[in-house]
């Protein structure tokens, strides 16, 4: 793996996080440095997310886009975990490695259990209760508007007819993003590796969870941080 493959995975899940932002009609910016939003963002997701280095310079750029935000809560996905934002009254949430699958080197055996796309708003519904870990009477991540975007893909794993897992998927160029997942991790994985087997699959995971991509043959491609109001 190449810097080259990071830039994808960082640009892959930026461009996840401005269709989440986009469903919910949030207003919210695409520039060369960093993608924001200034508007309260769903649980999860970050008001911000860094598409380059650039240390003090981005830390401006952050602060900039944390003047305009007026919501108790705050967060940025720093791609390259490099920054310091505790001046700007952030506090470190989490440490995290991008990670990377390419054909050429998976691993993961054949699914066991029978996968197929959420196709109808009730399904997607029910989708997010399995997936969700927050406290019952949370108000909803994932707009119906999701399922009508011809990059995602919300993936049911189901035995008997019962929903067991589940991740989403997100296309750009021959990179696929992976995540949102729940259930058995194994599986979302090998069944990802044969649904997309000519492009590369990238997520990220916090440092303490990264051993079982790790394990089915994903690459460290490099660091990141999520930050939050402290």
């Amino acid at each position: 793996m190449n810097n080259s493959t990071l830039m994808l995975a960082i640009e892959n899940n930026a461009d996840w996080c401005w269709r989440v932002w986009r469903s919910h009609g949030l207003l919210s910016y695409q520039g060369e440095r960093l993608w924001s939003c200034v508007e309260e963002v769903p649980d999860f997701y970050p008001n911000v997310v860094t598409l380059q280095q650039g240390g003090d310079d981005m830390v401006a750029d952050i602060a900039k886009v944390r003047a305009q935000y007026a919501g108790q809560r705050f967060s940025v996905k720093d791609s390259f975990a490099e920054l310091d934002l505790g001046a700007l009254g952030l506090r470190r949430l989490f440490d995290a490695q991008w990670l990377c699958l390419a054909p050429e080197t998976r691993r993961p055996a054949k699914p066991s259990l029978d996968w197929a796309p959420v196709t109808s708003d009730e399904e997607l519904a029910g989708w997010e209760i399995e997936w969700d870990i927050r406290a019952a009477g949370s108000a909803p991540i994932f707009r119906p508007a999701l399922l009508a975007d011809p990059t995602v893909t919300f993936w049911a794993g189901r035995s008997a007819g019962a929903l067991k897992a589940g991740y989403i998927s997100n296309i750009t160029g021959a990179v696929v993003g992976l995540s949102n997942t729940f259930g058995r991790y194994e599986d979302c994985l090998a069944h990802a590796a044969h649904q997309f087997p000519a492009h590369q699959l990238v997520t990220y995971e916090p440092n303490e969870a990264s051993a079982p991509a790790l394990n089915l043959g994903f690459e460290a491609l490099g660091d990141l941080t999520i930050w939050i109001l402290a």
